[in-house]
């Protein structure tokens, strides 16, 4: 048997890339589609004094865009950030328990945030996936996994 093509980070000791947190084919099975995707790992941003490490998600017959993952490490409280987040969204916000130190995912019509702050290794890791799907089409419980496998590599 072939090796996995994927192999999920542990909680590493720093933060350095996006993509190793969430592979496309986990987001897929969770949200039950049936299209095949690939990620990508893109350049590093600066934001607000901190890096920020990008993954993209995209089909792989079209090209068409399935949604990005941002990660960072920081110093802000995660309630600092999770309050953040939900003051930029323009819908509906649930709490998700158990994925971290304050996460939630954010279903408006341009499509979902799930969002995952977790103190770990002496800072404060945060991730948010932003998703292009139609949340109304997706049940609750497929943001909660993709929220705790993130979380839990954190």
């Amino acid at each position: 048997m072939p090796p996995p093509s994927f192999v999920p980070t542990s909680s590493p000791a720093k933060v350095i890339a996006a993509c190793p947190f969430l592979d496309a084919d986990e987001i897929r099975k969770a949200l039950q589609d049936g299209n095949i995707y690939d990620s990508t790992e893109e350049a590093p941003i600066q934001a607000n004094g901190h890096t920020a490490y990008i993954c993209s998600y995209r089909r792989s017959d079209t090209d068409e865009a399935l949604g990005k993952l941002g990660t960072t490490a920081s110093n802000v409280a995660p309630e600092v950030s999770l309050h953040s987040v939900q003051q930029r969204c323009n819908g509906t916000v649930m709490p998700i328990d158990g994925a971290g130190d304050a996460s939630m995912f954010c279903a408006s019509a341009a499509g979902t945030t799930i969002f995952v702050a977790k103190r770990s290794h002496g800072e404060v890791r945060a991730a948010i996936l932003g998703l292009t799907d139609d949340p109304a089409a997706v049940e609750f419980d497929a943001y909660r996994s993709l929220a705790k496998l993130v979380g839990g590599r954190m």
